[in-house]
């Protein structure tokens, strides 16, 4: 368990630099899949606000 809030705050932080990292890949996942397809453009909004976060 975490024992610290910064602790957390850091897992969190390299958690979402990771998903960043794999932007691409996950999109073209997503675009290629017919039934999520429609949650793409959703995903991309949510990962812009991540990076700005981030930055």
């Amino acid at each position: 368990m975490f024992t610290k809030k910064n602790d957390k705050e850091k897992t969190l932080v390299s958690n979402l630099k990771y998903l960043i990292g794999k932007e691409d890949k996950l999109k073209e996942k997503l675009e290629d899949n017919s039934y999520l397809e429609p949650f793409s453009d959703d995903l991309m909004l949510f990962m812009s606000l991540i990076k700005r976060l981030l930055a």
